[in-house]
């Protein structure tokens, strides 16, 4: 939390001197988290709520109060309050009284493209139509098209959900269903929110599908189309998000590698961005990390990592993954080895248990690497054939020429020749510079630095 976060909700808290607030404050006090340290606080000032609930009653005040914080001022809440003052008047029988409030908010909700409060408003204009016995055309044309919007925006999301989910099995009828969606492009197109949505739901199509020039393309229609009207706080998130992925997409070599004009652009977009913004903050550390690899610079990876770790995005397990994946990356090419293996190892358990299986072969391949590095060779004499194992040769090719060179080396006498030959047997492929993960992981680098152990740099301080 901010400052100015902390300060708000200990003035708007519903209760001041609840015991959950001690709590509050002493983790606020805190320069890193040490819950055994707070625990033995609390006793100490004869608490006697158990340590589980305080920290689950301090977690709802939070959420509560600071909803507001972030959100009063969004017009998802402008028109919540609105809608609350006409469902009140509809309560007291005044629902008549209300017509100037209600084609106030329908004014409001359609700018803002609020669907579903718009519709609730057209209803209450239903009623009030109904009392007075009014209708007409222009009316039923919006709820229409409200209707419409409505129904294509959970089209939209379902299909989503179905990319997210996508085997071969269902691929067809993944491609049936963006085909009916784009049925009604001119109204996807009418309507920003629409357009973002369709836009991230293609780019996760493209991703599934490989084609990932189309997928930054969609990326950055999705900036384009947020651009044109960001005047609401609440757009900021997908602009934001889409500039994140840009950066991880380049990061993790899921498009080519960021050239000068591709990285000015993601700064100065960046920059646009306010800089107390949560999602804004995500974005600008997914392109330090972009920075960072780009350029071989690795000073400010401790500080990094804590921004990283400490940002809510860390709660997702995708950022969760990111953060040991770089962080490892950088320790390796910092010839930090045991560091290295601290974040590699747990990011393969994770990879594992969350079903990344490119990621978990490529971190059980650093390992390998690390312990050759460290001369543990009968470690990696005994997992090679483990690996090889859930590796396809012919899906990754550069995978199965470095495990050879690994079986190779290990009980040749002239260790530097089958690493020439590897790099003249890759050549091709190091050279190409698309395969993933090859901006965070220099494999010519990290040969060449094997090959010549005395003429190694200096480990960087971490």
């Amino acid at each position: 939390m901010t400052i100015n976060e902390r300060g708000y909700f200990s003035k708007n808290c519903r209760n001041p001197s609840a015991e959950y607030m001690q709590l509050f404050k002493l983790i606020c006090k805190q320069k890193s988290d040490d819950f055994s340290n707070l625990k033995t606080k609390l006793s100490l000032q004869k608490n006697i709520v158990k340590f589980s609930k305080l920290k689950q009653l301090l977690w709802n005040e939070l959420v509560h109060v600071m909803a507001r914080y972030h959100f009063e001022d969004t017009p998802y809440e402008v028109s919540n309050q609105h809608i609350k003052a006409i469902l009140l008047l509809e309560k007291k029988h005044l629902l008549i009284h209300s017509k100037s409030l209600i084609e106030k908010m329908l004014q409001y909700t359609l700018q803002n493209e609020l669907f579903e409060e718009h519709m609730q408003m057209l209803h209450k204009m239903f009623e009030l139509h109904a009392i007075k016995g009014s209708f007409n055309e222009v009316f039923w044309k919006e709820y229409t098209e409200t209707a419409d919007a409505i129904a294509l925006m959970v089209k939209i999301r379902a299909c989503c959900f179905e990319i997210s989910q996508a085997t071969p099995k269902n691929l067809k009828q993944i491609e049936e269903a963006i085909s009916d969606i784009e049925k009604e492009i001119e109204l996807i197109k009418k309507y920003g929110t629409l357009t973002t949505t369709y836009h991230s739901m293609m780019s996760q199509y493209y991703e599934l599908t490989s084609n990932y020039e189309k997928s930054v393309e969609s990326l950055k229609s999705i900036i384009s189309a947020i651009e044109k009207n960001s005047k609401e706080k609440i757009k900021l998130q997908p602009i934001a998000s889409a500039y994140a992925a840009l950066c991880t997409k380049m990061i993790e070599n899921l498009i080519p590698q960021p050239t000068a004009q591709s990285i000015d652009f993601l700064q100065s977009g960046i920059k646009k961005l306010p800089a107390a913004d949560t999602n804004a903050k995500h974005a600008t550390l997914l392109f330090d990390a972009l920075l960072m690899f780009h350029h071989q610079q690795f000073q400010e990876l401790n500080t990094w990592l804590h921004e990283f770790k400490s940002h809510p995005s860390f709660q997702h397990s995708e950022e969760e993954l990111r953060y040991y994946l770089y962080g490892g990356c950088a320790l390796l090419q910092m010839g930090d080895l045991d560091k290295a293996l601290d974040f590699f190892v747990p990011l393969n358990l994770k990879a594992i248990k969350t079903g990344k299986k490119k990621l978990e072969s490529f971190s059980f391949l650093l390992i390998l690497l690390i312990h050759y590095e460290k001369g543990s060779y009968k470690f990696v004499s005994n997992k090679v054939n483990a690996i090889r194992k859930k590796i396809s040769t012919q899906s990754n090719l550069l995978y199965a020429l470095i495990l050879k060179a690994l079986s190779k080396s290990i009980s040749a006498k002239n260790k530097t020749k089958v690493w020439k030959d590897f790099l003249s047997e890759s050549d091709e492929i190091l050279s190409d510079k698309a395969y993933f993960y090859s901006m965070i992981f220099d494999t010519k680098k990290w040969v060449i630095r094997i090959m010549n152990p005395k003429n190694q740099v200096a480990q960087q301080s971490f």
